[in-house]
């Protein structure tokens, strides 16, 4: 029973992971902003980031990101998402949220980044 239980804690944890989108650099508009390009793999992880952990951003919308502020050494960025339902929310990241750490370029899970 106690092995049923953990079995289905994994499964439930996974299917959570999955299905969540997964955002690639195809799927951004870098080209246009010069400033954006040179933040893209933080970009990316950021938005994967986002619509992994946020349940109001069933989907995100990645040609709507756009630097926030934050200072040079930890820029922050703003994207639009919407829920389930459709509501239409903006989720807020900054460089230290994805690395961990404002000196670090390579986010804390380089796969999300990819």
């Amino acid at each position: 029973m106690q092995r049923s239980l953990m079995l289905l804690a994994v499964w439930s944890l996974y299917a959570t992971h999955a299905a969540a989108a997964t955002y690639e650099e195809k799927d951004f508009p870098f080209q246009i902003d010069p400033f954006l390009d040179h933040y893209k793999v933080i970009i990316i992880a950021g938005v994967n980031m986002v619509a992994r952990e946020k349940p109001e951003c069933a989907t995100v919308d990645t040609k709507s990101v756009t630097n926030y502020g934050g200072t040079p050494d930890d820029p922050e960025f703003v994207v639009t998402c919407t829920d389930a339902a459709g509501k239409v929310t903006q989720a807020h990241f900054s460089k230290t949220d994805v690395t961990g750490d404002p000196a670090s370029d390579i986010p804390k899970d380089f796969s999300a980044a990819q």
